[in-house]
């Protein structure tokens, strides 16, 4: 499957050794209606991994970032061995 996310040259937000989230959200921030909420749970290393790059460029560039629900603390997710957040962007023009 992610071969054929990579050839379908769709996603500029790929980075590295990209996970599984990052062309989902970048979907989702396209598919967007003007100033829509975008809001999802995912792994807290989108804050601050290489990987991650890309992807937060992508929406400090093009979309509002209003908050990030840190939820580190908390077991969102029982088998999960990640922290987690939530991010919560706006389809408008960014603030800087």
């Amino acid at each position: 499957m992610d071969r054929r996310i990579v050839k379908s040259k769709k996603y500029e937000t790929l980075n590295e050794k990209w996970d599984l989230y990052i062309p989902f959200m970048e979907l989702g921030l396209k598919l967007l209606a003007p100033n829509g909420v975008f809001s999802m749970i995912v792994p807290y290393p989108l804050t601050n991994q290489k990987y991650g790059k890309k992807l937060r460029k992508y929406i400090c560039e093009k979309k509002r970032m209003t908050e990030i629900a840190d939820v580190s603390e908390v077991k969102v997710f029982d088998s999960a061995t990640v922290a987690n957040c939530i991010p919560f962007i706006i389809n408008t023009t960014p603030n800087n």
